[in-house]
């Protein structure tokens, strides 16, 4: 089980990305959680197993077709016990 903390920059903002985020989370079983930054970024948490973290990022990356994903910035964290969903904080 592992914990990535990520900001996402590029064009993220106002093209539905992070409910992207949310709906490609759900259907990997991957817990954690996703907001909008005030420098336009998005930044989320993904916790899962190494495998499914790593598909997460790969489509998260190049899944959506309105947004444009120049950076992805992620560092690993603790990981957390008794999450059970992926969710949208403001």
């Amino acid at each position: 089980m592992i914990r990535l903390h990520v900001t996402i920059q590029g064009r993220v903002q106002g093209v539905g990305y992070r409910y992207f985020v949310i709906q490609t989370a759900q259907k990997l079983g991957i817990t954690g959680w996703v907001r909008n930054c005030a420098n336009r970024d998005v930044e989320s948490e993904a916790q899962g197993s190494e495998n499914l973290v790593e598909e997460f990022l790969k489509q998260i990356k190049t899944g959506h077709p309105w947004a444009r994903i120049d950076r992805i910035v992620k560092e690993t964290i603790t990981a957390q016990a008794g999450e059970k969903n992926f969710e949208l904080r403001y």
